[in-house]
């Protein structure tokens, strides 16, 4: 029997590989639609979340990436709205700069 994670392309058996492909891809839609959003922060009038801060680390949620991608980064840049919560902020992350709402992004670590 072959080690964990050492296969052979004469031990892998289409089918099954094919299964188990299929199967993944409906954990991680499941997982993406019933569990990310709890990661969420959702605001509401009552109650205050804290506000996203430069130095911040984040995970970026995109439904477009696939299954296994957690775009992290550092928030580098924040910008809030009318009323003075952070709406949009620009993100470092190992390709580059980029911009995302803060309503896509989950906090992992905070700078307080």
């Amino acid at each position: 029997m072959s080690p964990f994670g050492s296969f052979k392309d004469t031990q892998l058996n289409p089918r099954s590989w094919n299964a188990t492909q299929a199967l993944a891809d409906k954990f991680w839609a499941r997982w993406s639609t019933e569990h990310r959003p709890l990661l969420m922060p959702r605001s509401s009038s009552n109650s205050q979340h804290k506000n996203l801060k430069v130095g911040d680390i984040v995970i970026i949620c995109d439904g477009t990436m696939p299954r296994r991608v957690w775009p992290r980064g550092e928030v580098t840049e924040v910008h809030p709205g009318p009323d003075g919560r952070v709406r949009i902020t620009e993100i470092r992350t190992a390709t580059g700069l980029v911009r995302r709402p803060a309503s896509r992004l989950i906090a992992i670590t905070t700078t307080d």
